[in-house]
């Protein structure tokens, strides 16, 4: 089974050395549609994500707010 696969290697080779000649490479454009896609789908979740942290943020916000008025009106309970 090694042998055939080795063949298989060996033809594969010979092929795409046959279809760009040494030295003649021709450029050709970058068209990665799967990488663009991918890009554009990390920048929705990373949006998404920073939109989470700042509802979570003004949440905390709130609370720590109402914790800090719940201490000075203690405090103006037991002085006053």
């Amino acid at each position: 089974m090694p042998e055939t696969n080795m063949k298989f290697i060996m033809e594969e080779q010979r092929s795409i050395n046959m279809a760009h000649p040494k030295d003649k490479w021709a450029e050709a454009e970058i068209g990665r549609s799967d990488i663009k896609s991918l890009l554009d789908n990390t920048k929705k979740l990373a949006t998404m994500y920073s939109d989470l942290l700042k509802i979570k943020r003004e949440g905390w916000e709130n609370i720590l707010e109402t914790q800090l008025k719940r201490e000075e009106q203690e405090k103006k309970e037991q002085s006053g």
